[in-house]
Order: structure tokens, then sequence, then C-alpha cells
């Protein structure tokens, strides 16, 4: 698998792939199925999945689910994957409860609002969460997608040569793992290189 666990936020689908370790000699037939635990996680797709020679090696996608419920606990299910002559894979899923309605916080520091930009500058994000897992963070310039982290410390070199004197807008948007979205923006002022005579 390409996950050793499964994050599910409460109400919400997560995916992951499953694929074989080594070419079979015939078609394979795996199954998905729950073996234990919280109930309101189950298999939404992906139960039944299909192997050959020819692409034992490609992922195929398995979607589970976790239901709403009226408790404030995060429930935990194990799966196994298995199939006939190969040796089954055990792995674990954790449903996150959905009264987290907390989204993370940004600071950047590195650079502040208002600054005056010469050359090149390191944008510092730090993302804090209250369960300490960031799905993504994203750094617009000027309202263009520059660049995408997983990282709650992401750093970015901004070359600033070549770029237009001026202000510029530098937004970071950082997601939690339940898709809680937060932002923050600042405006920095680049100054463009002088011309002198002699």
């Amino acid at each position: 698998t390409d996950t050793d666990e499964l994050l599910i936020c409460e109400g919400k689908d997560k995916q992951f792939g499953v694929r074989l370790s080594a070419p079979p000699q015939e078609q394979v037939t795996a199954a998905v199925r729950l073996t234990k635990g919280d109930s309101d996680i189950s298999v939404e797709s992906g139960g039944s999945l299909i192997f050959t020679p020819s692409d034992w090696n490609v992922f195929r996608y398995v979607t589970l689910h976790a239901a709403e419920d009226n408790d404030t606990m995060d429930g935990q299910a194990a799966l196994v994957i298995e199939a006939n002559g190969l040796s089954s894979l055990n792995m674990a899923a954790k449903e996150h409860d959905s009264t987290d309605d907390t989204p993370p916080e940004i600071a950047i520091s590195g650079i502040s609002d208002g600054q005056v930009i010469v050359g090149t500058v390191v944008i510092v994000a730090t993302i804090t969460d209250d369960d300490g897992i960031i799905q993504l963070v994203r750094l617009y310039i000027d309202g263009t997608p520059i660049e995408t982290s997983t990282s709650a410390i992401y750093k970015y070199e901004w070359n600033t040569t070549g770029v237009a004197p001026g202000q510029h807008k530098i937004k970071i948007v950082a997601y939690d793992m339940c898709g809680q979205p937060c932002e923050k923006e600042i405006t920095v002022t680049v100054l463009g290189a002088s011309l002198t005579n002699g």
C-alpha cells in the first residue's frame, strides 16, 4: 500500500493505493475488508481489486468512508487485503472526529508586511494545528500559485531579480487533515536595480 495508516475525517472519504510486490503468474483478485473496530468506517469502493501479470505494479485505489456519529471519539478499524496464494496485508484506519472545527494557524517570518526587498529573501511559513497534521501548504505571489508542500515549516527562497518593481502580495494558504483552510497575506515592495552614470 502507499500508506501504513489511513486518517479519515468524520463524514468524509479517503483513498489509499494497493499494488502487488511481484508479478503474478496469472490474474489475481484481491479483496479488501474490515476485520474489527469502528463500524462507522466502511469500504466505499475498491473492495475487489484485479491485477494481471502486465500491470501488477500499478496502484489500484480503495476508498474508505467514515460516517458521522454522535460521539466525540476518534474511532479506529483494522483492514486486511488478501488474495488466494498471496500473503495478506493488514493496515489500520483511524477516524478523526468532526467536532474539531479549528483551522490551522500561519505565522510568516523571514519577511514582513510592508517590507522593502532587494535581491533574494527567504519566506518562512510556520503552520500549527491542534492535530499536528498539515494536508497542504500553498504559496501564492500576486495570485499565482508558486509551490505546494505538506511541511509544517515551509520555506521558499524568492529571488526578486527580474521582478517588476513595486508592491507584490505574498499569500500562504494551509489546510489541515480535514481540509479546513487558513490563509495569511502580506504586501511587500520590491525595489528594481538602479542605473548610475560613470
